[in-house]
């Protein structure tokens, strides 16, 4: 995660990080607001969720 102020290229930098990473075939680049985010959503998006059995209750993924 890079963070700074706003308008400040943090976008810019995390793609070419990306793009140099050697991963772009399997993973594409997404940017993400986290100002937008619960602290839920957020923590599902970066550590991931499964799905437990048919009760559909998340459980966190190590």
């Amino acid at each position: 995660m890079i963070a700074d102020e706003p308008r400040t290229g943090k976008d810019l930098v995390a793609e070419s990080i990306h793009k140099n990473s050697g991963r772009t075939a399997a993973w594409p680049f997404s940017r993400v607001d986290c100002e937008t985010l619960s602290e839920a959503e957020g923590q599902i998006g970066f550590y991931g969720a499964e799905k437990i059995g048919s009760t559909g209750r998340n459980s966190w993924v190590d």
